[in-house]
C-alpha cells in the first residue's frame, strides 16, 4: 500500500509551482537587466554624440590630424566600446580598435560644421560596441541567480512538505490505515486520530467518517433484521404452498381409505361382508396409509432447517421437487419436458428446492391463465459449461411485460394481488442464489419452438458455480 502517494504528489506540484513561478521571474529580471543595460549604452554614446563632438569636429575643420587619433583612442577607453572610424567625405578612414560583427551595438554618426550660417559635412563617426561582456555578466548573474533559488525552493519545499506531513498526511495514513482494515465483522472498531490542534478539518473528517460508520453499522442490522422477516414469510409461504400440496397429494388416498373402510362397515351391517372383501380392503387402505406416509417424509425433508452443504445429483433434486408439488401441475394440465444432464452438485439441496418451487409455481400460476384448450408447458434444461452449471426454466405463457420485467425481484413485487400474492418469492430465489451460492438468476422472454410450434414466454436462467 503506497500511504505517501498524496505526499508525492504534493511535493512535485510543489516543485513544479515554484520553478516555474522562479523561471518567470528570473526570466522577467534577466530581460529587465538587459534592457536597463543595454539603454544605459545607449545614453554612453549619446552622451558622446551630444557633449563631445564638437571637439571632433573642429579638429577636422582645422585638420588637427593628431587630436582627431587622439579623440578617437579616448573612445576606446569605454570597456564596451571596441571599436571606432571616422571616414571623411572623401573616403578616408581613420580607425581604431578590433572591428566585429556579432553581438555588437552599432551607432553611425554624421559630423557637420557650421560656419557663418551654412552647415559643411564632414563625413561619418562610427562606433562599435561589444555585447559580449554584457551577455557574460547576464549569464554569470543568471547561475548565482538560479542556484540561490534552487536552494531557497528546497528550503521552503521542505519547510511545507514537513507542515503537510505533520498537520495532514500523517492521519491520512491513519485513515487509509483504518479503512483497510475495516469490515462487516468490525463496524463497532472506533476511527481515533489523536490531535492536539482539536475541532480542526481533520478532527471534522474523523467524526463524520465514525457518524457514517454508525449509520452504516445501523442500516446493516436494518437490513439483517429486514431480510429475515422476508425470509420468513417466504418459508411461511411456502409452508402455505406445500400445505396446499399435501391436500393434493392425500386427497386421492384418503379417498380410498374412506372407500375401503365404508363398504366394510355397510357389507358387515348387511351381512354380505366375505373375508377375502376385508383382505382386500385393508390392503387398499394399508397401500394409501404408506404413501400418506411417504408424502409426509417428503415434505418433512424439506423443512429440515439444518444448512449444510452435501453432494447431491441435480436429477435427484428435481425428483423431490416434483415431488412437493407434482399433483396441482397435473390438475392444471402442465406438461413438463425435462433435459436434465446428470451433474453431481455440492451445495444446498434444500434451498436449491425452495428456489425451483418458487419459479416452477410462478410459471404454473401464469399457465394457468390461459385458455385450458391450449397447450401448457414448462421447459427444464440443465447442462454444466466448464465450471459453471446453467439450470433453464421457460415456459410458453407469453412472458413477462417489458415494462415489469426488470422489477420482479424487487421484494414485495407481486402480480397476484387478487390471490394475495406475497412478492418475496422471487426476491428470496434471487438472494438465496446469489448470497448462499455465489450464482446469478437472471429472467428474460424468449421465442422458442416445441415440437414444430413456435411459443413466447418467460426464461429464468440460474448460473451456479460447481465449486465454491
Amino acid at each position: 500500500m503506497k500511504t505517501h502517494k498524496i505526499l508525492y504528489k504534493l511535493i512535485i506540484l510543489i516543485l513544479f509551482i515554484s520553478l516555474s513561478i522562479t523561471s518567470l521571474s528570473l526570466y522577467v529580471h534577466l530581460s529587465k537587466e538587459y534592457t536597463d543595460q543595454v539603454n544605459l549604452l545607449k545614453s554612453e554614446l549619446n552622451d558622446i554624440e551630444t557633449n563631445r563632438l564638437d571637439v571632433l569636429s573642429d579638429s577636422i575643420w582645422s585638420f588637427d590630424e593628431k587630436t582627431i587619433n587622439l579623440f578617437l583612442k579616448s573612445l576606446l577607453n569605454n570597456k564596451k566600446i571596441v571599436y571606432t572610424e571616422y571616414i571623411d567625405e572623401s573616403k578616408n578612414i581613420i580607425s581604431y580598435g578590433n572591428k566585429k560583427t556579432e553581438n555588437i551595438f552599432k551607432k553611425e554618426i554624421q559630423l557637420s560644421k557650421i560656419v557663418d550660417s551654412k552647415e559643411f559635412k564632414l563625413g561619418t563617426l562610427l562606433i562599435i560596441a561589444d555585447l559580449n561582456p554584457l551577455y557574460k555578466e547576464i549569464k554569470e548573474n543568471a547561475i548565482h541567480t538560479i542556484l540561490y533559488e534552487i536552494f531557497k525552493i528546497i528550503i521552503i519545499s521542505l519547510l511545507i512538505i514537513f507542515s503537510i506531513k505533520k498537520l495532514l498526511t500523517n492521519y491520512l495514513e491513519k485513515l487509509v490505515v483504518y479503512v483497510d482494515n475495516l469490515s462487516l465483522d468490525n463496524l463497532d472498531l472506533q476511527l481515533e486520530i489523536k490531535n492536539k490542534n482539536k475541532m480542526n478539518e481533520i478532527d471534522m473528517l474523523s467524526n463524520s467518517f465514525n457518524t457514517i460508520r454508525q449509520n452504516l453499522s445501523k442500516e446493516i442490522v436494518k437490513n439483517k433484521e429486514k431480510d429475515n422477516l422476508i425470509y420468513q414469510q417466504s418459508k411461511m409461504a411456502a409452508m402455505g404452498e406445500m400445505i396446499e400440496n399435501i391436500a393434493h397429494q392425500w386427497r386421492q388416498p384418503l379417498s380410498v381409505i374412506s372407500a375401503a373402510s365404508t363398504g366394510v362397515k355397510l357389507k358387515n351391517e348387511l351381512k354380505v361382508l366375505k373375508e377375502e372383501e376385508i383382505s382386500s380392503s385393508m390392503v387398499h387402505i394399508n397401500n394409501s396409509v404408506k404413501h400418506l406416509s411417504h408424502t409426509i417424509d417428503d415434505f418433512k425433508d424439506f423443512f429440515k432447517t439444518d444448512k449444510k452443504k452435501f453432494e447431491f445429483l441435480l436429477n435427484d433434486t428435481f425428483e423431490k421437487t416434483f415431488k412437493l408439488i407434482i399433483s396441482q401441475f397435473k390438475t392444471a394440465n402442465i406438461t413438463i419436458i425435462k433435459n436434465i444432464e446428470d451433474v453431481s452438485f455440492f451445495g444446498f439441496e434444500n434451498e436449491l428446492i425452495q428456489v425451483l418451487i418458487n419459479i416452477l409455481n410462478n410459471a404454473r400460476d401464469e399457465l394457468i391463465k390461459k385458455d385450458n384448450s391450449s397447450e401448457r408447458l414448462i421447459i427444464i434444461d440443465v447442462v454444466k459449461k466448464d465450471t459453471l452449471l446453467e439450470i433453464y426454466i421457460k415456459d410458453n405463457a407469453g412472458g413477462i411485460p417489458k415494462d415489469i420485467i426488470n422489477e420482479v425481484f424487487e421484494p414485495h413485487f407481486t402480480t397476484k394481488e387478487e390471490t394475495n400474492g406475497t412478492g418475496i418469492g422471487l426476491y428470496m430465489s434471487r438472494m438465496i442464489i446469489k448470497e448462499h451460492m455465489n450464482g446469478a438468476l437472471e429472467v428474460d422472454n424468449v421465442d422458442f419452438v416445441c415440437n414444430n410450434t413456435p411459443y413466447i414466454g418467460a426464461e429464468f436462467k440460474i448460473t451456479l458455480p460447481l465449486s465454491f
